[in-house]
Formats: structure tokens, sequence, C-alpha cells
């Protein structure tokens, strides 16, 4: 993670530098708007997929993924989330579990998103993810989508 790191995660940085984590993230953001994407721009800017779980991870073809996040809480309500990757790259351990997690409905509940970040990446772009217990993977990509749906609960 570039921004949103495993020292934010824990609650180790002062107030002040928290609250510049977040200043940091949207200013990279606005600086490169002109070389991302409409859709990965107004995800980055609009979506918080923390506390967020993995409902699931597929495969479309050999180099596209669909993800299904369920986010949100009791006081701005629940979303689920529908990610497409196009000429992705995922080289992750932890992502290996969470998509096994997901395929065969185990321990998902238990990896839970805690922070995400979009960004440039070479000729490409990349969503970086910070998941409990601690452990990070990213997603390399050419082409995003999104939608993004209410639903009751997180469950």
């Amino acid at each position: 993670m570039k921004f949103f790191t495993v020292q934010w995660a824990k609650g180790e940085f002062p107030p002040k530098k928290e609250a510049e984590v977040f200043t940091n993230y949207l200013q990279n953001l606005e600086e490169n708007k002109s070389k991302l994407p409409e859709k990965v721009f107004l995800f980055a800017r609009n979506i918080n997929l923390h506390d967020g779980l993995f409902k699931q991870i597929r495969y479309v073809d050999e180099s596209n993924l669909q993800m299904t996040v369920i986010c949100g809480d009791l006081q701005r309500g629940y979303s689920e989330i529908s990610l497409k990757y196009f000429s992705v790259s995922i080289d992750s351990d932890i992502f290996k579990k969470i998509s096994l997690a997901c395929r065969k409905d185990i321990l998902k509940d238990k990896i839970e998103i805690l922070g995400d970040e979009m960004d440039l990446s070479g000729a490409g772009f990349i969503h970086r993810f910070l998941v409990y217990p601690y452990q990070e993977f990213a997603i390399c990509f050419s082409g995003f989508d999104f939608t993004s749906k209410s639903i009751n609960s997180r469950r």
C-alpha cells in the first residue's frame, strides 16, 4: 500500500498524520485525474470499501476478473459493489486464499477490507487492498468498471 498502510490501519499515526493520509491520497487522485479512466477516478473518489467483505471472486476468462464486495454500516447503509477488471495481473497468496474462501464459502467473513487505493502503475492501473489480518494484495489492470446497489445488510 502506498497510502493506507498497516500502520495507518492499526491507528499508529497521530490524528494529524492520519488526516494527511487521506489528503495525500485525494491529492494523488486529482494530480492523475487526466491519466485515470473516468470509472477508476469515480470509484476512487466515491466508493469506500473499508470494512467490506468479499462475496464473490471469479475469473470471467483468463484475463478478466469480477469481484463482488459487500460494504457499509448501519449509519450509511449497505451496498453491494460489483467490480470488473480487464487484462488483470495478480500474483499474491492472500488473493488466492480469499478467492478460494469465496468459492468454498468458508472464512470469507473473516477477511475484511481495511483499506484500498487506486493508482497509476506503469502503462496501466493498480487497485491495492489491505485486508485483515494485515495483509496486502494488488490487482494490476488495463480496464475497469463497477456498479453499486443498495442492500439491506452486510450478510
